[in-house]
């Protein structure tokens, strides 16, 4: 007699689950929100080293302010000693005093240049970022934001360039210098230093009058 062979039922392979399509992006998401901030922060570190290590040598050159004397135009004199004609490269009429200034032209300065110098450490963030956003909505470089302190550090100790290494260090060096001076003498030196053009140095050439009542 044949045996009779029973069929077992067939066992059906399992079906793997079905991934979430929106977990899937959100994952991804992550990963390039990650890898993109640290990307920034490599870069960033990366810029603020490589500016704190080049402006190193120019902070120790910061304390030389002290020393600096604006160059004179030569005198020439008569027989009899008087003047008769100067010339010089470049064309100064320095202050030796803070007080010297005339207070009209103190004021007009800082209402010009920057109202806050008595105020701020040396950078002013908030000036910083209204340049920022002027800038990205001109599409081009209308403000500074730079205070009294960093224009005076890039005059002294930088170029003109425009460029995120030269900001850095203008930075750095206006922290620095206002470590060292009073805010009289960041301004006496700034005062005597800035450059109006045609070779003239100083703002002393500058004569504001008092209004009339």
């Amino acid at each position: 007699m044949a045996r009779k062979w029973k069929k077992e039922p067939s066992e059906r392979p399992e079906t793997p689950p079905v991934k979430d399509p929106k977990a899937r992006r959100s994952f991804s998401w992550f990963w390039f929100l990650a890898s993109l901030v640290w990307t920034l922060s490599v870069g960033v570190g990366v810029a603020v080293g490589w500016t704190f290590t080049s402006v190193s040598g120019l902070a120790e050159r910061v304390r030389e302010l002290e020393k600096l004397r604006p160059s004179l135009p030569s005198v020439v004199y008569d027989m009899n000693g008087r003047p008769i004609y100067e010339f010089a490269v470049q064309k100064r009429v320095p202050v030796e005093r803070y007080e010297d200034i005339p207070p009209l032209l103190r004021a007009a300065i800082l209402a010009v240049e920057d109202d806050a110098f008595f105020r701020h450490p040396g950078i002013n963030p908030l000036s910083m970022l209204r340049a920022m956003y002027y800038n990205l909505r001109a599409g081009r470089i209308v403000q500074g934001g730079s205070t009294i302190t960093q224009q005076l550090a890039k005059m002294l100790f930088l170029t003109p360039e425009r460029t995120l290494d030269r900001k850095l260090k203008e930075i750095f060096l206006a922290l620095h210098i206002e470590k060292h001076f009073t805010k009289q003498e960041i301004f006496l030196y700034y005062y005597n230093n800035v450059y109006l053009g045609h070779g003239v140095y100083g703002l002393s050439l500058i004569h504001i009058s008092e209004p009339t009542r």
